[in-house]
């Protein structure tokens, strides 16, 4: 074991500053918590300690090279029931996998403004778990949960229940369930976090007044999925390839009151799901000069979700917007039960929703397809933009279509769009102010995608057609010249 110089030269010289204590291997580590005094920081060196341990007076624990506490599968590492107590600088790990015991890394229990900072954490069931723990600092730790186990099996990230006031930022989570859940936790900040490889990044259950700032949201099978939540904030967030069993970015239910800006929503399946939201008279779901790019479907809502878009910017989008009924909810939504029975007989298809707003203040959304033209320069198309083609229907009507979403299929749909307008969907959707100019551009690395195997189908779908018109003329000119040669 190597332990920092400066630790060491004032360990052997007795020189720590008051209310400072060293503590080294050959001392037991919840032994020098109960014989501490309340309000003194102890100073752990590198090394390995067992726990579990109790921490129910206000320490401060501070590791020095990166001591190692290991819970050996008895329960959570580190219990933490002091009101200003904290830990950082540790390596955590072991706790119990049972999830009857909600075991965690670091479990709070009733203690107000504990501060969990710069800890790395493995092999537990939850990271950190925050019970009645109000005005919490869970700040720049690293979570690597269970990487051996299925999503099902693993704990969440960061757990708050009952919780408010707590900041919850600069923290690198991975191979977790969720990567922070909130139940019954309003009044929280979730901001410039990480979160990968599980099953949401952010899960918000009865959990209002929350802000979601400058999160990158990656590779799990969700972004954000917010229920019977209100009075949300939005803003700077990245949700990328979530193309999982959900495959959402941004997924609300039975939600009033949200607020989303500038968030970049791309290559997710859906990027943005509504259901029942707003759900009150007189609320609103307001998404301005956000991006949706390379999505499957930018956006699918169900005919009672009215959200009103503003300044945002729909790119290679495989469809722009969807109407969705329950049974895709259902599958959506997965362990919660499903969406609302709205009278769809519980088909996949869905009406996008009366009293949706594609405009407010005279400013609508960009649109990649939009083929309008702007004569007085206003940055405005002098003609509106219809949302629902060919291709949204026939999804709608035949969800096994969605499969020739990029192909030539896809393009020969659009073409017909502009060419023959009495083709167009009467359900269609107007924008009756598009954007001539995107607002926000595709990040760094984003591309149109391009499926070789839906570009094999395609060619497929456009070339038997022909190969056997072929076939079948050369045929007929074959016959009409023999009986001509019998005739004479």
């Amino acid at each position: 074991m190597r332990w920092p110089l400066a630790v060491v030269a004032l360990l052997i010289t007795g020189l720590l500053p008051e209310g400072v204590q060293g503590v080294n291997l050959s001392q037991d580590l919840q032994a020098i918590i109960d014989s501490a005094p309340p309000g003194q920081t102890l100073i752990i060196g590198g090394g390995y300690y067992t726990g579990p341990i109790v921490i129910y007076k206000p320490l401060a624990l501070v590791g020095r090279g990166w001591p190692i506490i290991d819970g050996q599968g008895r329960g959570s590492v580190v219990t933490i029931t002091a009101d200003g107590a904290s830990i950082s600088g540790f390596v955590l790990k072991g706790s119990s996998f049972s999830p009857s015991l909600e075991p965690a890394a670091v479990k709070v229990e009733g203690a107000k403004g504990v501060s969990i900072v710069e800890n790395r954490i493995v092999n537990s069931f939850v990271g950190v778990y925050l019970i009645d723990a109000d005005y919490a600092e869970v700040r720049a730790n690293q979570l690597d949960l269970a990487p051996h186990l299925p999503v099902l099996r693993r704990g969440h990230g960061v757990y708050a229940w009952e919780t408010s006031g707590a900041t919850l930022v600069e923290n690198d989570i991975r191979h977790t369930a969720d990567g922070f859940y909130l139940d019954h936790s309003p009044d929280n900040v979730i901001a410039r976090n990480s979160v990968r490889s599980g099953r949401y990044g952010v899960h918000l259950m009865y959990s209002g007044d929350v802000e979601l700032i400058e999160n990158q949201l990656a590779q799990d099978m969700a972004g954000v999925v917010a229920m019977f939540s209100h009075r949300l904030l939005m803003v700077g967030n990245r949700i990328t390839n979530n193309r999982g069993a959900t495959g959402v970015g941004i997924l609300l239910k039975d939600v009033d009151y949200m607020y989303a800006e500038a968030n970049y929503i791309e290559e997710n399946v859906f990027g943005f799901v509504g259901e029942n939201s707003p759900q009150s008279a007189g609320a609103s779901v307001l998404l301005r000069r956000n991006l949706f790019a390379g999505n499957d479907v930018g956006m699918a809502l169900m005919p009672n979700a009215p959200v009103t878009l503003t300044e945002n910017t729909f790119w290679d989008n495989g469809q722009h917007l969807q109407g969705i009924g329950p049974s895709i909810m259902m599958r959506l939504l997965g362990g919660h039960g499903g969406g609302a029975d709205v009278g769809q007989g519980g088909g996949g298809g869905g009406h996008l929703p009366k009293g949706m707003q594609l405009s407010a203040m005279g400013r609508g959304n960009y649109w990649d397809d939009y083929r309008g033209y702007d004569l007085d320069g206003d940055g405005v198309g002098d003609i509106p933009y219809q949302v629902v083609n060919l291709m949204g229907t026939l999804v709608r009507e035949r969800p096994l279509a969605s499969a020739f979403i990029y192909t030539l299929a896809h393009d020969v749909l659009r073409m017909a769009d502009r060419l023959f307008p009495a083709a167009q969907s009467r359900e269609s959707l107007e924008d009756p102010a598009p954007l001539i100019r995107p607002v926000l551009s595709r990040s760094a690395g984003g591309q149109g995608r391009v499926s070789v195997s839906l570009l094999l189908v395609s060619l497929l779908m456009v070339g038997l057609p022909l190969l056997l018109a072929g076939h079948y003329s050369f045929r007929l000119l074959r016959e009409g010249h023999v009986v001509g040669r019998e005739g004479h």
